[in-house]
């Protein structure tokens, strides 16, 4: 059964989210972390958001990897003073939720692919890894069909560290 939150909360519990991270979250992640830990649906988060930006309660910053919001010191601030008005589960809960994914939040903001048809039904390819927002390294690769394309962007996440420390042994042998 749905339980019964209130606006306020809402908003609180995704400053709450933001806080928790301690990073930059883009609006998939604040939803992941929101339909994850509380019973609340994607409108109620994206209202409670829409809000927070109109009070300015929150930052929004746009980057080669995407848009990523953060709680503004007013925010904070808010935050502080109202804490309590969250149910201590639902702290709990996104505590819980962040701890286990703070690593997998945090990849997402540093590796990135896209994959585009280029004609004759292949793609093309293109992983990338930033830190701090600025484009460390790049590789294009072709794929026969969608189903590879999709196959190494999906790895990519998975495998960046394997590909960066292999390119680099071999670029870095004398010949």
């Amino acid at each position: 059964m749905r339980k019964v939150y209130d606006f306020t909360e809402n908003v609180l519990i995704v400053l709450y989210i933001l806080q928790k991270a301690g990073l930059g979250l883009t609006l998939e992640q604040i939803n992941a972390i929101f339909l994850n830990t509380t019973e609340l649906n994607y409108i109620d988060a994206a209202l409670a958001l829409e809000h927070l930006k109109e009070q300015e309660l929150l930052s929004q910053h746009e980057t080669p990897t995407g848009v990523y919001f953060l709680p503004t010191i007013e925010g904070r601030r808010v935050l502080g003073h109202f804490i309590t008005s969250i149910r201590s589960r639902i702290r709990e809960n996104i505590d819980q939720y962040i701890t286990e994914n703070k690593e997998k939040l945090q990849l997402a903001a540093e590796l990135k692919s896209d994959y585009v048809p280029v004609g004759d039904g292949s793609y093309l390819v293109v992983l990338r890894t930033y830190e701090k927002a600025k484009l460390l390294s790049e590789i294009a690769l072709f794929a026969v069909d969608a189903a590879e394309a999709h196959m190494l962007a999906e790895n990519w996440t998975e495998r960046a560290g394997e590909v960066h420390s292999a390119v680099y042994k071999i670029l870095s042998r004398e010949k």
